[in-house]
C-alpha cells in the first residue's frame, strides 16, 4: 500500500500563511454536507471544484488557490512525487459533531490523496485509513502541519470531541514519469 507522511516538510512562508490566513477569524468556510442522506456536516473551503462537480462551478474555485499549491507542492518536492491533475482540493474544519464520519472514497476512480492537518486537533480525531475489505490500515493523529499521502483506499475520521479539525484535502492524478 502506498502512504506517506511527514511532520516536517512545509517552508516557514507556508507555515506563516496557514498560522495567519488560514487559521485566521477572517477565513470564510461555508457549510457542506457529505450528501443529502448522511447528516453530518461540516464547513469547508472549496480551492478546486471536485472534478464530478465542474459542470456547475469553475475549476479554482477560491483566491488562495496560488498558495494552497504552494503547501502541497512543499509535500510533493519531499517525495519527489508529480502529479498531472488535481481532482478536488479544499480545507475541511469539522467539530463534535458524532463519533466518526461515515467510510468513504473521494472519487470512483483511481486516485491518490494528501491531508496536510493545518491545527493541532483532538488527538482522537484521527483518520482511519481501510483496506478493500474495510479492514483498518493505519489509524494517523492529527497533528498540526503533518501530512499524509494514500492510495485511494476507503477511510474516515473521528470527529474531535472539543475544538476543530482543520485539514487541507487534495486528491490527485499521479503523473508516472517514464
Amino acid at each position: 500500500m502506498f502512504f506517506k507522511q511527514s511532520d516536517n516538510f512545509l517552508t516557514k512562508e507556508c507555515k506563516d500563511y496557514i498560522n495567519n490566513f488560514i487559521l485566521s477569524s477572517d477565513f470564510p468556510y461555508y457549510l457542506e454536507q457529505y450528501e443529502p442522506s448522511v447528516k453530518e456536516k461540516f464547513l469547508n473551503h472549496v480551492i478546486v471544484s471536485r472534478v464530478e462537480e465542474r459542470k456547475n462551478r469553475p475549476y479554482q474555485n477560491s483566491f488562495i488557490y496560488p498558495e494552497a499549491i504552494k503547501v502541497i507542492e512543499c509535500f510533493f518536492n519531499k517525495f519527489n512525487i508529480k502529479y498531472s491533475e488535481i481532482f478536488r482540493m479544499c480545507i475541511n474544519l469539522t467539530y463534535n459533531n458524532g463519533s466518526k464520519g461515515p467510510i468513504h472514497q473521494d472519487h470512483d476512480f483511481p486516485h491518490k490523496q494528501l491531508l496536510i492537518y493545518l491545527n493541532n486537533a483532538d488527538s482522537k480525531s484521527k483518520t482511519v485509513i481501510l483496506n478493500k475489505s474495510n479492514k483498518i490500515v493505519k489509524e494517523i493523529t492529527p497533528k498540526k502541519f503533518r501530512g499524509i499521502c494514500f492510495e485511494n483506499t476507503p477511510h474516515y475520521q473521528y470527529y474531535p470531541k472539543k475544538g476543530e479539525r482543520i485539514v487541507l484535502i487534495t486528491t490527485f492524478k499521479w503523473k508516472i514519469i517514464i
